[in-house]
């Protein structure tokens, strides 16, 4: 309704719950804005389709628009890689975020998510201890970072890298393993090129 196209490639029992998937950096960010704009919200993000961004050094991504994330504005946006981290271990410190309970009740991944691997619907496995789902598992999710070594100088909500090549993706998802879940685990693609049944996102606002 908001994007007025949906490009995912899974339609498990057509209940609309479903993550979306087969998303780009690029179609994550215009959505946050478009849902910010028909919520009467600040939109984060200034997009320019025809500027080079000089800081995307990637030699796959065909468009590099010029993207910036205003954070003081009150629309939607992808959270930071920090956030996203900070929201996924909800206070706790171990390896995966359900500590010594199962992780078949956490989350789907390649054990348990049927053959084929598929997604599912969200919010059908145990919420974490910050009340949201799916954190690990099920797809893949966008990060508002370029991807980077962690630097000891950022400690206080950090932003990441100011250039880059990929941008960040957190969470793991169906068709991996359960390494891919920690808590911890990061990964990273190219803004524009990947297009992939295993990745999504979610987004976030300030109150």
């Amino acid at each position: 309704k908001i994007a007025g196209t949906n490009p995912s490639q899974f339609n498990c029992g057509n209940s609309g719950n479903n993550p979306v998937e087969t998303d780009s950096w690029y179609d994550a960010v215009e959505f946050c804005n478009k849902l910010s704009e028909n919520q009467g919200l600040q939109p984060c993000y200034t997009i320019n389709k025809t500027a080079i961004d000089p800081n995307n050094s990637s030699e796959v991504d065909n468009l590099k628009w010029t993207v910036t994330c205003d954070f003081s504005k009150n629309g939607y946006r992808l959270p930071t890689e920090a956030e996203w981290e900070f929201s996924c271990r909800a206070g706790t410190t171990h390896e995966y975020y359900w500590g010594e309970n199962s992780r078949n009740d956490y989350c789907w991944y390649s054990a348990n998510s049927g053959e084929p691997p598929a997604i599912h619907e969200v919010g059908t496995k145990s919420q974490n201890a910050f009340g949201l789902f799916d954190m690990c598992g099920n797809v893949w999710e966008w990060c508002n970072d370029w991807n980077g070594n962690f630097t000891a100088e950022e400690r206080n909500d950090p932003t990441g890298p100011t250039s880059g090549s990929t941008r960040t993706v957190r969470g793991g998802s169906f068709d991996e393993d359960e390494t891919s879940l920690r808590s911890a685990n990061r990964d990273s693609s190219d803004c524009a090129t990947l297009r992939s049944p295993n990745l999504g996102f979610r987004v976030c606002r300030l109150k």
